[in-house]
């Protein structure tokens, strides 16, 4: 299994799996500055990470993984010999000068509560109201920081993202072919088109709506959070929603999506 294999979502991994169940008991609600014990719970989840068994040889199909996303932070940490937070830090957000940008900004007392759009009503684990925490069970169980999620941002902020993708992705130490491969379809399974990291426009039924150009690349998040950059119009569209609020049962987000993305294709021409 290699880090491409991962990038694209080929790696024959699961898609996913409770990893909260063996990180380590709920932990309490986000308060100001309350430790986040990240490396006891990573010490208790990464075993079972690894011990996971494969669902398809790697290489032979597109399988969207959190669980080999979550293993690929852990090799960035590795490699860049720094936390997964602190690597972030240094090659993206900080040169793309993004400060609204950040993991538990609740808890770093960076970001009141108040300003935070709550979630789910969680009574299968945490048994509260989710309001300042990263969604995911996973993520949140392993201290908020985590391969596939716990950002917090701006609908602006992953606007900014997008716009360097889009326009000068060298900000962030990626050269030109490099950029290219992360935009380009490197694997495919029943109209599921995978770049490096990005997800590639579909030919049919596309988040990204019927008027994008296939060369459209960008991606989705759970609650509703979308980024799509159309390179044909030079245009980036980053809508960061709540479907969850009401429970999973009435979470719908794509029909949203489609349509959004067509009326603003067929405002911009």
């Amino acid at each position: 299994m290699t880090f491409r294999h991962l990038l694209t979502h080929t790696s024959g991994l699961p898609a996913w799996r409770d990893v909260f169940s063996v990180a380590g008991p709920v932990p309490p609600p986000p308060v100001w500055h309350r430790p986040l014990e990240a490396k006891a719970r990573w010490a208790q989840a990464l075993p079972a990470l690894c011990q996971y068994p494969f669902v398809d040889q790697p290489g032979r199909r597109v399988i969207y993984s959190d669980i080999g996303l979550i293993l690929l932070g852990q090799a960035l940490e590795e490699i860049a010999g720094m936390a997964l937070e602190q690597a972030i830090q240094v090659q993206v957000l900080a040169p793309l000068g993004l400060s609204r940008t950040l993991f538990n900004p609740v808890q770093k007392g960076l970001v009141h509560l108040d300003d935070i759009a709550p979630t789910e009503l969680d009574m299968r684990w945490r048994q509260r109201r989710v309001w300042g925490e990263v969604h995911d069970e996973n993520a949140c169980a392993l201290g908020g920081v985590a391969g596939h999620a716990g950002l917090f941002s701006t609908a602006m902020e992953v606007a900014v993202f997008g716009q360097a993708w889009l326009s000068a992705p060298q900000k962030m130490g990626i050269d030109a072919s490099l950029a290219t491969l992360a935009k380009t379809q490197l694997a495919c399974t029943q109209d599921e088109r995978r770049g490096l990291g990005f997800v590639i426009k579909s030919h049919q039924n596309a988040s990204a709506g019927d008027h994008f150009s296939l060369q459209s690349f960008g991606h989705t998040g759970f609650t509703g959070t979308t980024l799509w950059v159309d390179p044909d119009r030079q245009c980036v569209v980053a809508c960061l929603t709540n479907g969850v609020y009401a429970g999973r049962a009435h979470h719908a987000p794509h029909a949203f999506r489609r349509r959004l993305h067509d009326l603003l294709a067929l405002y911009l021409g």
